[in-house]
């Protein structure tokens, strides 16, 4: 019987010999359902950021930053690329959130895990939306491997925005192309929600080094939600 011995790499061959050449390990990803559940936000008739669809009834939370303040009960809000309607429900300016309530639900949704172990270095996938390129100009959602570089940050309170307890994601692997404010943060394999980003961290960080992602923890997210009556579904 002939065995065949098969390597995880493979070989470039230069005159008699034989020099491995290894193979870059998988980027990390997660599942289409976990990025649909990533949506766009619509007000006054034109994108304005992701949104993360938190429930089964229709319930999206987004960056604050997303919303201009002096258009909350102006516009319309919509939500998904059916342009839903929704109605903006409840702001936490400390956290930098919103909660939209759409007029139905829509197809997926985050699902909570309470985690509470996250390392810092331990991969990430960050879900938005990016500029196609296209013309006329387009957007369409991305996933963008990255990984975790802090965990209950104490930063300094910037403005009405309480750092407190705040978790970051590195912004060099292709995140500093999405729409950042609004996006999810998830840890994949398998997959499970960080939090939302609201935006990127104060400067200070090197020319030559990204500034992080700013990420209001899951546990804050479900609180907010939570004090709306908006129930979060739990693993």
């Amino acid at each position: 019987m002939l065995l065949v011995l098969v390597l995880p790499f493979t070989m470039s061959l230069c005159g008699d010999s034989a020099v491995p050449i290894k193979k870059d390990p998988p980027k990390p990803t997660v599942a289409a359902d976990t990025v649909e559940a990533v949506v766009r936000v619509d007000m006054g008739g034109r994108y304005r950021g992701p949104g993360v669809t938190v429930t089964s009834t229709g319930y999206v939370v987004t960056a604050l930053s997303n919303l201009s303040e002096y258009e909350f009960w102006k516009y319309r809000v919509t939500v998904g690329s059916d342009r839903i309607p929704g109605k903006i429900v409840a702001v936490d300016e400390t956290r930098g959130l919103a909660l939209i309530r759409a007029e139905r639900p829509l197809q997926k949704w985050v699902i909570f895990s309470s985690r509470a172990d996250f390392e810092t270095g331990e991969a990430a996938v960050v879900v938005s939306y990016a500029d196609s390129g296209n013309d006329p100009p387009m957007i369409e959602r991305r996933q963008v491997p990255e990984f975790l570089t802090g965990i209950h940050e104490r930063g300094e309170s910037a403005g009405k925005i309480d750092l407190r307890d705040m978790m970051s994601v590195s912004a060099g692997n292709g995140a500093e192309k999405l729409h950042v404010n609004g996006a999810a943060a998830f840890t994949p394999n398998p997959d499970r929600f960080i939090g939302i980003v609201i935006g990127w961290a104060a400067s200070g960080y090197g020319s030559n080094i990204a500034a992080p992602l700013m990420v209001v923890p899951e546990s804050s997210v479900v609180a907010f939600m939570k004090a709306h009556h908006a129930i979060p579904k739990t693993q």
